[in-house]
């Protein structure tokens, strides 16, 4: 029997196990007659058994599990599993930071990692290595961080062999075989294959100022 999630006219969550499969409606017998209540179907990963309002969202949650990455980003060619997370991706590229943290005015290109940054004021470590004790605030970290104590590395160059611990890292890695530099320097118009490179270099027109700043 499919469960539902039962929603009342106080905005209380109640579950509930029976669905009428034609109506789609849960009808609750009162003293005084019945009511009707708006129901909501919860999909449930069969792999760990986390629950979802909507088919879409399983889907795109299960791609954790499998690894699969359908959207592609057409500017770096990293993949996601999700077209928003794409959309938030883009962003980096375009500059575009909408989300800012209230606390110490950073600026995010989605707000996931708005949320995650928080932690960094509030110190919660949600995520914790059961190996060494170490905790992290975001579950990939955790993730990537065992595959110190394990020497996984998934992730293989299918040009030099080379392997690594993360997709990330292999992906930035294939710019070296690709010649690919898709982080550009607008003061000098110079390229990077990676944004910390160009980070690294953008500080050298910082050096390049002061010194202007001198001179003046």
């Amino acid at each position: 029997m499919e469960d539902v999630k039962v929603l009342d006219s106080s905005n209380n969550t109640t579950v509930f196990t029976n669905l009428d499969p034609v109506t789609q409606t849960y009808t609750v017998v009162k003293p005084l007659g019945s009511e009707t209540f708006t129901i909501q179907r919860l999909y449930h990963c069969d792999i760990c058994g986390k629950s979802f309002s909507s088919n879409l969202n399983l889907t795109e949650h299960r791609r954790f599990h499998t690894g699969e990455k359908p959207y592609k980003c057409d500017i770096c060619s990293d993949s996601f599993f999700s077209n928003d997370v794409l959309i938030g991706h883009k962003r980096m590229h375009a500059g575009e930071k909408p989300f800012h943290c209230k606390i110490c005015g950073k600026s995010y290109a989605n707000n996931s990692d708005l949320i995650r940054h928080k932690r960094i004021h509030t110190g919660e470590k949600l995520f914790r290595c059961e190996t060494c004790g170490k905790s992290f605030t975001k579950n990939s970290g955790l993730v990537t961080h065992v595959r110190i104590h394990t020497g996984e590395k998934p992730y293989s160059c299918d040009i030099c062999g080379k392997s690594f611990s993360q997709n990330s890292v292999l992906g930035v890695h294939k710019r070296v075989h690709t010649g690919e530099k898709p982080f550009l320097c607008e003061i000098c118009g110079k390229y990077f294959i990676n944004n910390s490179a160009l980070t690294t270099h953008q500080k050298t027109h910082a050096g390049d100022n002061s010194s202007s700043e001198k001179d003046a």
